[in-house]
């Protein structure tokens, strides 16, 4: 005899010590199994930025957006932080909605003549 069940751990993380237990029946006695040790990652993400417009020039304000996706569903929370290279924008709070965040451009982002 088998018996197996999909079971879903939520957004639970860790070890999870799984055992079965058999009720027993008229002829056999009800039985404890030992526990498989299952360990639960956490889920991958993707994450998306898209820009208000571009290209913009200086003193714009520009609306970057960020998009968090589990691989797996569920809604993802926590911050989001924007960089331009090594340099922090911004930081937000992730709702699992898109988070949003204006910066207003800076002159050095706008092109010079040898750009054009």
């Amino acid at each position: 005899m088998g018996a197996s069940d999909l079971l879903d751990f939520g957004a639970g993380r860790g070890t999870k010590a799984v055992t079965a237990v058999y009720g027993g029946d008229a002829n056999f006695a009800a039985g404890t199994s030992m526990a498989a040790h299952q360990v639960v990652s956490k889920a991958a993400t993707t994450t998306t930025v898209t820009s208000s417009i571009n290209p913009s020039s200086a003193g714009k304000n520009v609306e970057f957006t960020a998009v968090v996706n589990g691989a797996v569903g569920g809604i993802a929370t926590g911050t989001v932080t924007f960089y331009d290279g090594t340099t922090t924008l911004g930081t937000v709070h992730e709702r699992g909605e898109g988070e949003s965040h204006n910066f207003k451009t800076e002159p050095r982002y706008a092109p010079c003549d040898s750009d054009v």
